[in-house]
């Protein structure tokens, strides 16, 4: 009876595991002269299962601010809803001033410091605004707020392309030069890793002036 139990038991959590979606990823911020190209895959996993392959990864939040999200499908997907209520309430409160590119990240990375324990979550916010101009953040597991003033890489296909895209990437990128290295970087990732592939996804934020 005992050891009907503990199989049960065993069952039930491979079960639950096996079926809690994940975004093992690839995600891509990089800057060029004039804005940023985000990219992802759009592979999403559950453990060996691969769960949807034209997931959604990138995400605007304002007409230059996007969010680009790996992790737990559900905590991330949660974590964007709260972040759109709070901008909503931000916007309403001061209508004449545009959200901030800081301003998202410093607020997606207090929501994940204070779900450290229970989130699995790890982002990129990059956009445009026109006090600090083009930006982007890293915000890994836990919260911390990382700028970056090249590129950001996040997801379990990071760490095959970061010599790539450091090697690459030079101050002055145009746009067409850039979308090409995020493109080779998003291809390379999905050759190397198992739980990263699909149709790239790449979206232009760029200044108003280029």
């Amino acid at each position: 009876m005992a050891t009907a139990l503990v199989m049960r038991y065993f069952v039930a959590v491979l079960v639950v595991n096996l079926f809690q979606i994940v975004w093992s990823t690839t995600l891509i911020a990089m800057r060029y002269h004039g804005g940023v190209i985000l990219g992802a895959d759009s592979r999403t996993s559950s453990g060996g299962y691969v769960a949807n392959k034209v997931a959604r990864k990138i995400q605007k939040v304002s007409d230059h601010i996007a969010i680009m999200r790996s992790g737990s499908a559900a905590d991330t997907q949660a974590l964007a809803e709260e972040l759109l209520l709070r901008l909503e309430e931000m916007q309403s409160s001061d209508e004449a001033h545009e959200v901030r590119v800081r301003a998202v990240a410093t607020l997606l990375s207090t929501m994940c410091y204070q779900g450290k324990d229970s989130l699995s979550a790890s982002l990129i916010c990059a956009g445009w605004d026109p006090v600090d101009g083009i930006q982007v953040y890293s915000i890994p597991r836990g919260g911390a707020l990382m700028p970056s003033s090249s590129f950001a890489l996040s997801g379990s296909g990071a760490a095959y392309i970061y010599g790539f895209c450091e090697s690459t990437w030079k101050p002055g990128l145009t746009l067409d030069e850039c979308r090409s290295i995020v493109l080779k970087a998003l291809a390379l990732a999905s050759a190397q890793d198992n739980s990263s592939g699909g149709e790239p996804v790449t979206l232009n934020i760029g200044t108003p002036a280029s």
